[in-house]
């Protein structure tokens, strides 16, 4: 008995020391690391230029500086500011080279330059920062700027960490990078995060702040890639040079470094451009104003396809001419209806019994071709939804011969491009909402009024049966007798205040009219349904410019139906 108490009070020691040893390493690792800091943020920003932009004229003549930056790495860091829910005040571009141009929107009272705008709607052209998806959302509502490009550094950061074991960030706040990765210690101090960024003048804590979230994280983009490529200098360097990139002893020019740096930055970008970053331990590391910000998984969200959309089968005339190009189960009803034979199985073909009514006028009809399962804008394989280029909201009515049988207006998306596409549909609604007096309906209870007198009365039913004991006799008298007099009753039994209290006091409303269909009516009268049609065909293609349209898809398709209508 005697040698197992020993034997467990050593154990027991043995334990206490290693645990100690462990807590003694674990706090030596955590004063090291914080050590590792070598730069704080006033001196590293000082190293960049730093140009505020307060009106067009100002942005045009920066701007040929900010493209020869962008020659061989085609990145920015981007952030905003703005106050409490006011617009984006502020927004922040810093290049490769460390040109920070800070551009004061709230002051550019005119229309924002064009080369602004294409700028940041420019694809080829990155944008990386913390969040950088939800800035881009946010100048979308505000200014109608489409932001395309962004990529959060959090997903480079666990890419780059999963393979070479990197960095071991405590938190994935732009502060927590830019400490682990650059040796740069930043401030968040919230008098000026939360300060008045529409002042009219800058101080210029507020300068080195705005500037230094854009610059570090640039920098932290270049040095990811660095790690990703192996050069083990980018872990421990606190270099910002211009070209960030030193490739060992290897001697070659640099416009071959620039080249395998922007390929490897490329690939490392692939599948996570435009697509919000989500973390279980977001809602501490983002600022106070994102906090409570939930970027949701876009395949949680939608409920993507189980099966192909396009089956590419085909439908011949009894001659053997292809009418069409369809999915299976039209080309199985067909044959269970013994209308058709099959004629092959690679492609399905079947061909019909009887004359149709219409045939393909050319080989240049969008029926006829085979379309491809995959996002139109980007091209990706994966987890594609419909995309209806024409809201459903407005097709459903328009005359059969507009909209039966037809989809040339149904195309595929992936869920991030889809979820940018319905961004953009949101500003068109709001314009077409102005345009035609057709207010968007909030909810369900668009549909119905509020009958004044049955509130009344149940405002008296509920006020009687939850609070009668605090309220004076006079006005208990008044209650009832709205009540005696709305049910006819002499008496007032518990059954009838209970019976008033649950009244639904809305009603139909005789003069409501769908957002939807007040648009329709208002473009029959103002230019006609094609040219409706048209306008959203053409916005699509403006706000996502798709890479990979089925052939022969036309701004200006118009179905035969609706043609031999015209003509008759």
């Amino acid at each position: 008995m005697l040698n197992w108490r020993r034997t467990a009070l050593l154990s027991i020691s043995t334990g206490a020391a290693v645990f100690a040893l462990w807590k003694t390493w674990k706090l030596l690792k955590y004063k090291s690391r914080k050590a590792i800091i070598v730069q704080d943020a006033s001196s590293y920003i000082k190293e960049k230029t730093v140009v505020i932009v307060t009106t067009s004229q100002e942005w045009e003549a920066i701007f040929p500086k900010v493209m020869d930056d962008l020659t061989f790495k085609k990145v920015l860091g981007l952030d905003c500011e703005w106050v409490s829910k006011n617009k984006v005040a502020l927004l922040q571009l810093c290049t490769p080279h460390g040109l920070c141009v800070l551009v004061r929107l709230s002051k550019m009272t005119n229309q924002l330059p064009d080369t602004l705008i294409s700028l940041l709607a420019n694809r080829s052209i990155l944008k990386t920062g913390v969040a950088v998806v939800n800035d881009g959302k946010k100048l979308m509502v505000d200014y109608g700027l489409t932001v395309n490009g962004c990529v959060d550094l959090r997903h480079l950061l666990e890419r780059v960490s999963s393979v070479r074991n990197a960095y071991n960030c405590t938190s994935k706040g732009l502060k927590s990078l830019s400490s682990e990765i650059l040796h740069v210690g930043i401030s968040k101090d919230p008098k000026i995060r939360c300060g008045n960024w529409e002042a009219e003048r800058y101080t210029q804590a507020q300068i080195d702040y705005a500037a230094t979230d854009a610059a570090v994280a640039v920098d932290i983009f270049i040095h990811l890639v660095c790690a990703k490529m192996g050069l083990v200098h980018c872990e421990n360097s606190n270099n910002n040079s211009p070209t960030g990139l030193q490739i060992g002893d290897n001697d070659r020019d640099a416009d071959v470094s620039n080249t395998e740096f922007w390929k490897v930055a490329c690939s490392i970008c692939q599948g996570v451009v435009d697509v919000g970053y989500m973390s279980l331990n977001d809602g501490k590391q983002n600022s106070n104003r994102n906090q409570g910000r939930k970027l949701k998984d876009d395949n949680k969200i939608y409920s993507t396809r189980k099966r192909p959309l396009w089956d590419n089968c085909r439908l011949q005339a009894p001659d053997g001419t292809t009418l069409c190009t369809c999915d299976k189960r039209k080309a199985q009803w067909y044959l269970d209806k013994e209308l058709a034979d099959k004629i092959s199985d690679d492609p399905i073909t079947v061909r019909l019994h009887f004359e149709p009514s219409s045939r393909p006028e050319n080989e240049r009809n969008y029926y006829l071709q085979e379309k491809d399962n995959q996002c139109v804008v980007c091209g990706s394989d994966k987890d594609y939804v419909r995309k209806f280029v024409i809201p459903f909201e407005y097709k459903k009515f328009f005359p059969s011969a507009l909209k039966d049988h037809c989809s040339h207006d149904v195309l595929l998306l992936c869920t991030a491009c889809h979820r940018k596409s319905c961004d953009h549909d949101s500003l068109l609604r709001q314009r077409l909402a102005e345009e035609c007096n057709a207010p968007i309906d909030s909810g369900s209870t668009s549909r119905t009024v509020v009958d004044h007198d049955l509130q009344k009365v149940k405002s008296a039913g509920r006020a009687l049966m939850f609070n009668r004991s605090s309220i004076p006799p006079s006005r208990v008298k008044e209650l009832e007798r709205i009540l005696m007099d709305f049910f006819g009753s002499d008496s007032l039994p518990d059954e009838i205040i209970e019976k008033a209290s649950q009244l639904d006091i809305r009603q139909a409303s005789e003069d409501y009219v769908p957002h939807g269909k007040r648009v329709v009516r208002h473009m029959v009268r103002n230019g006609g349904l094609l040219t409706f049609q048209a306008r959203w065909r053409k916005h699509f293609l403006d706000t996502m410019d798709p890479q990979f349209l089925p052939a022969f898809w036309s701004v200006d398709y118009v179905p035969e139906g609706w043609t031999k209508m015209e003509n008759t």
